[in-house]
């Protein structure tokens, strides 16, 4: 059976965090940078991001919980991970605290999650989505080993291999975790 992890910001007590209600972030059209990444809404559409973080350190941390879009990666870790290893996303940018930042828009869906076997739960608003997973079984044919991928039932997340994990880890990315589906934390 084929391991497959959720690649995600880290969510520490003592992290920098987005304050999405502080006036210079309530600035910045959030529902419209959702609608593009969720396919909604054009690319072309996709507004100027500009974040703020209030902590001396905020640019050291290369993930960031974005409000639901599928978290947000610094450049250093994109570049790290290269175009091939992220060829099912474009990237669309922001900036934080002056850095540049990514979010990831997914662009090719694999069909691997393997509904029969696993064990998860929907969310009772959306049959469509999975909100927790005890069991993720994955068609191991359909799971790529050289590059992240996303499922359907799962539109917000981020998923590797466990050939991917190791290379990610080995970059030490700070603010960035691999978390098996169903299982625990890797890394961090």
């Amino acid at each position: 059976m084929v391991r497959v992890y959720e690649v995600r910001p880290t969510s520490e007590d003592y992290r920098p965090v987005i304050v999405f209600h502080d006036s210079r972030n309530a600035e910045n059209d959030w529902l419209l940078a959702e609608e593009v990444l969720e396919g909604v809404r054009d690319e072309l559409e996709y507004p100027e991001i500009a974040i703020h973080v209030e902590h001396r350190d905020a640019v050291t941390w290369h993930g960031y919980v974005d409000g639901g879009m599928g978290g947000l990666y610094s450049e250093a870790f994109v570049r790290f991970l290269g175009s091939d290893v992220l060829s099912d996303f474009q990237l669309l940018p922001a900036n934080l605290n002056g850095a540049r930042y990514y979010f990831l828009k997914r662009m090719n869906w694999l069909e691997c999650f393997d509904l029969v076997n696993s064990k998860y739960k929907y969310f009772r608003s959306n049959r469509e989505k999975i909100r927790s997973i005890s069991e993720a079984v994955f068609v191991e044919e359909g799971v790529p080993r050289d590059r992240l991928f996303a499922v359907p039932q799962m539109r917000e997340v981020l998923l590797a291999s466990e050939e991917m994990v190791e290379r990610i880890l080995k970059g030490g990315y700070r603010g960035v975790e691999c978390r098996e589906l169903g299982g625990g934390v890797v890394g961090a």
